[in-house]
């Protein structure tokens, strides 16, 4: 037998020795659990109890608890409450520990009672009956000023919300401090303010029929209501009951004439519908006249659109009308051939009925010249000028001499030539010639030249040919009568007179009435004088010398002063008191040229302003005729030869002559006359002496 192999009998002993072991380590009592619970007292809603934070437990009586989720032993337990009672407060006695082989039963709920708080403020300025609510359902009823209190009162931490339910007859009344949150005390802090409303208002308005543009019309003067279309309106501004309104029409429609029927009254106690404002289609009424003495083809403008050519003598119509009101001013677009016309009643407004009174008279052109100062050469061109053309023509024994070189200015009238020199060997002079009116020749005026102490700046003579003015180099001003027949200078009593200005002056401006005169200065001043209608002596007028850019040259047209700022390129604007001779700036002043703009001239009609500018162009210029402000002719600038200077226009307005002192001649343009454009007249440009520097226009 195999001494090492073990009985069964004994195998089976250990077996069960081992089974017995193993029961011994499995009687339970590491997997024994215990209830958490105790009792509730006071509770007269319902309270949410957590056990360690879960374990939710709704209780809605008094008595014991348990919670639902057992602990083991040495586990720790933590009772709290979830959610209290509607209006009270429980509070955990002995609600933590650790269990300890056996139930927790001692945990003690005890309900009473929430502390509540009154809600309520104060209110001022009532003179009525108030609602106020609180959070959308408690209300009070309020009906004198000072404090009030809600009758539900809150607990700590509920929110309140005051608002005005009911606003009191004729008053408004805001809440302030009115919403938050209840913080264990009353809340008195509510303030409710009420003022009393204005008295109430009423529109005025109505409607209007058969309205095809922009209609602006107008209540009590002031306020006003633009329409562009038919049916109901109403006025921005109310107005109190008993208080009267006047509807009228501010602005017609173009082409319209609109009427106001029930359109005044006093305001009851209700908004005013009953205005009707009626549109139709206005009248028109036609511009026309008569032409007399015409030989050939005549074109007329009226209102710078409508044009009308006229090829005989007799009445004439313009084909477009105009409503009443409405201006109309009617001028010589382009002259015929060898005739001048001129227009009287040109201008005015319809007036309910048909224009016929334009009378147009044509006449054979008188002969105009155009006399150049040559600066280089002591003399004077004479050019005359076809009426048709524009072109010039040397009269004959052009040039006409002068003493001296250094000619620097020229001035015509219908009778005389006056034309200045700059100081030679200390002295300047100004010469004088009469015209012969049928050849434009000249000749010399009975004690020509004249000497004057320094050098003549330039020479102006006034519109009626009576008083030439010379600005020369002592700061003052010499002026001379001029003899109707002879031509002959004689000094003005009190001439010279001085610029009250320590600048040298330039050419002097006379305004189209010959009550002031105005000269720039090389400081940037002009000084402004009032002229003597009888002998033509300056005053200087009040606050003279002005304040001014630096200006070369200056001219007048209507009430408007234009002065050219060589330095900035620009032509300043100045309105002329018509009392005082004072200026002012014209609204948009200065004005953009071409570069350093040097001479300025302004056609007869008004109309249209042209600059020289040296650096070879001419710019042009519509003249606003409301507010004389300025605004570029299309195509502008438009080309001239080498440092042009002077500029000049004729006396019909048909044509424009610069001179152009590099090239020694003169450009010439036909003026458009609807339009100021430019266009160069046929054999452009036209020899005259060297350096020509001035040019004047005369129609004897």
């Amino acid at each position: 037998m195999n001494s090492n192999k073990l009985p069964i009998s004994v195998l089976l002993l250990v077996a069960l020795t081992l089974l017995a072991g193993w029961g011994c380590h499995s009687d339970g009592s590491s997997a024994a659990t215990y209830s958490v619970g105790g009792t509730v007292t006071g509770i007269s809603g319902t309270v949410v109890l957590h056990d360690n934070g879960g374990d939710a437990l709704t209780i809605s009586s008094n008595g014991a608890f348990t919670f639902a989720t057992p602990l083991a032993n040495a586990a720790t337990y933590a009772v709290t409450v979830a959610t209290q009672p509607t209006g009270q407060t429980c509070t955990v006695s002995a609600g933590t520990g650790t269990i300890s082989g056996s139930n927790v039963s001692s945990v003690a709920i005890a309900c009473n009672a929430s502390a509540t708080y009154g809600i309520g403020g104060s209110v001022s300025g009532l003179t009525g009956t108030l609602k106020l609510s609180n959070n959308g359902a408690d209300t009070l009823t309020i009906t004198a000023n000072g404090a009030f209190a809600f009758a539900t009162q809150l607990v700590s931490g509920a929110a309140y919300a005051v608002t005005v339910a009911t606003q009191p007859t004729g008053q408004t009344c805001s809440v302030a401090g009115g919403s938050g949150t209840v913080a264990s005390a009353a809340v008195t802090t509510v303030a409710v303010t009420c003022v009393t409303n204005p008295p109430p208002t009423y529109s005025i308005g109505g409607n209007v029929t058969g309205l095809t543009g922009t209609l602006m019309l107008t209540d009590n003067g002031t306020d006003t209501l633009t329409l562009t279309g038919n049916g109901a309106f109403t006025f921005a501004t109310q107005l109190l009951s008993g208080a009267t309104y006047a509807v009228t029409i501010g602005t017609q429609p173009s082409g319209q004439v609109c009427t106001v029927s029930a359109g005044t009254g006093s305001v009851g106690n209700a908004n005013v519908t009953s205005v009707a404002v009626a549109c139709a289609d206005a009248p028109t009424y036609s511009v026309g006249g008569t032409v007399t003495g015409l030989s050939g083809t005549l074109k007329l403008s009226d209102n710078g659109t409508d044009t009308l050519t006229v090829t005989a003598s007799g009445t004439f119509t313009f084909a477009g009308q105009l409503a009443s009101g409405a201006t109309f001013a009617v001028l010589v677009a382009v002259q015929p051939a060898g005739q001048t016309c001129t227009i009287s009643n040109a201008t005015g407004t319809i007036a309910n009925s048909d224009v016929t009174t334009v009378a147009v008279t044509c006449a054979a052109a008188a002969p105009q010249f155009a006399y150049v100062a040559n600066n280089f050469d002591a003399n004077v061109s004479a050019l005359s000028i076809n009426s048709s053309t524009g072109a010039l023509t040397a009269v004959t024994g052009s040039p006409f001499g002068m003493p001296y070189q250094g000619v620097n200015s020229v001035a015509a009238t219908p009778a005389v030539v006056v034309a200045t020199t700059a100081a030679i060997i200390g002295n300047g002079t100004v010469s004088v010639w009469t015209i012969n009116p049928g050849t434009g020749g000249l000749t010399p005026a009975t004690g020509s030249p004249y000497v004057i102490s320094g050098g003549g700046a330039s020479v102006t003579v006034n519109a009626a040919g009576t008083v030439a003015y010379v600005p020369y180099n002592a700061d003052a001003i010499l002026a001379y009568s001029i003899d109707a027949t002879t031509g002959a200078l004689t000094a003005v009593t009190g001439s010279p007179f001085a610029t009250g200005s320590t600048g040298s002056p330039g050419a002097i401006a006379i305004n189209p009435a010959g009550t002031f005169a105005y000269v720039p200065n090389s400081n940037a001043t002009l000084s402004g004088f009032s002229i003597d209608p009888i002998s033509g002596a300056l005053t200087p007028l009040t606050g003279s010398p002005f304040a001014a850019s630096q200006t070369n040259f200056l001219t007048i047209a209507g009430g408007i002063a234009y002065a050219v700022n060589s330095s900035g390129d620009t032509i300043s604007a100045y309105s002329i008191n018509s009392s005082t001779g004072a200026l002012t700036a014209v609204a948009g002043s200065p004005f953009a040229t071409g570069s350093n703009p040097n001479y300025i001239a302004v056609n007869p009609a008004g109309t249209f302003l042209y600059v020289s500018n040296r650096s070879g162009s001419v710019s042009a210029y519509s003249i606003n005729s409301s507010t004389g402000a300025l605004t570029a002719v299309a195509g502008s600038p438009f080309a001239a030869g080498t440092n042009p200077s002077s500029v000049a226009v004729d006396k019909t307005g048909s044509f424009l002559y610069v001179t152009n002192a590099g090239n020694n001649n003169v450009s010439a343009y036909s003026i458009n006359a609807i339009t100021g454009v430019l266009t160069a007249v046929a054999g452009t440009p036209f020899a005259t002496g060297t350096n020509p520097v001035s040019i004047a226009i005369s129609q004897p």
